[in-house]
């Protein structure tokens, strides 16, 4: 691809993202790539791990910036570097330009003992003041094309419907999620254009919805989940017709591992999405899936 820049959309290194991981496994993968990724922390560099047996303690982001932002001889990372800031009053959030493209990783990771475990966005906590730094970053912003990116998604492709919650509600697959749910109002405000997550193992295209869920072909946000990176993928949410759950899913696929390229364009992009190796249990066919196409920038 030959990319001028490479988001990474979290969970870049399971189970809970410690340095020595990042060091013997992510760099071992994407290393040579290590200079232009703009990474977005996930669940798995900042959250304990205690499935399957493991009882792996939260690494709170430590591994997450020492890798990105490097660190002295004890592993302490610096407090600053390619991952943004890593103090008490910013946890890796920032912004950055790509020709007439304004491009913003946020982190989302507020179930954590940095932002005191508090998923509010609008009580002065850490992460009500990443929403009010969102505002003013969003307010200042002069490129006519804008990008945000995060973890866990406002909207949900593998969240199935229940009684109270429809899987096209937002926040559906979690309290990260209806976080989220503010910078989507601020964004939509701001006339954003794509807006990118990970978290489900999966990858789905969404109609441009507004803040609320509701398709809007006007004035919406299409969303991309591209969370087909590498751990066992998940399962889509679908009705017993086969529809799609979410009805604002316009094509999905988690039977097989891929990538997505976007071309940004001066008042536009290109997108094109390619799986690279089948999931386990999937046969060559999977990788026969291919989304592609255009759009153009809200701004």
């Amino acid at each position: 691809m030959q990319p001028d820049a490479v988001a990474l959309l979290g969970d870049e290194q399971y189970e809970v993202g410690k340095l020595s991981d990042f060091e013997n496994s992510f760099e071992q993968a994407w290393g040579g790539l290590k200079m232009l990724e703009r990474p977005a922390p996930g669940n798995h560099e900042y959250y304990a791990y205690t499935k399957k047996g493991d009882n792996e303690a939260a690494q709170n982001g430590t591994g997450y910036f020492g890798y990105f932002n490097g660190h002295d001889q004890t592993g302490t990372p610096n407090s600053q570097g390619q991952a943004g800031d890593d103090t008490a009053g910013n946890q890796g959030w920032y912004s950055y330009d790509l020709g007439n493209w304004h491009i913003i990783s946020l982190n989302v990771e507020c179930g954590s003992a940095p932002f005191n475990n508090d998923c509010s966005t609008t009580d002065g906590g850490l992460l009500s003041q990443e929403t009010q730094w969102l505002s003013d970053d969003l307010q200042n912003n002069t490129k006519p094309c804008t990008i945000a990116y995060w973890h866990q998604p406002a909207f949900s492709a593998t969240t199935a419907a229940t009684s109270t919650i429809p899987a096209s509600a937002p926040g559906a697959g979690g309290a990260e999620g209806l976080a989220s749910d503010a910078w989507w109002k601020l964004l939509y405000n701001n006339h954003a254009t794509l807006i990118l997550n990970g978290h489900e193992h999966a990858y789905a295209r969404f109609k441009p919805m507004d803040p609320a869920g509701n398709y809007d072909p006007t004035n919406g946000i299409p969303e991309f989940i591209v969370g087909s990176g590498g751990e066992a993928l998940d399962t889509l949410a679908t009705n017993a017709d086969g529809s799609y759950a979410n009805p604002n899913v316009v094509t999905a696929q988690a039977s097989a591992y891929g990538v997505m390229k976007l071309t940004l364009k001066p008042g536009g992009y290109a997108w094109d999405y390619q799986p690279t190796l089948a999931g386990a249990g999937f046969g060559s066919s999977a990788l026969d899936y291919s989304d592609s196409g255009t759009g153009s920038c809200n701004g």
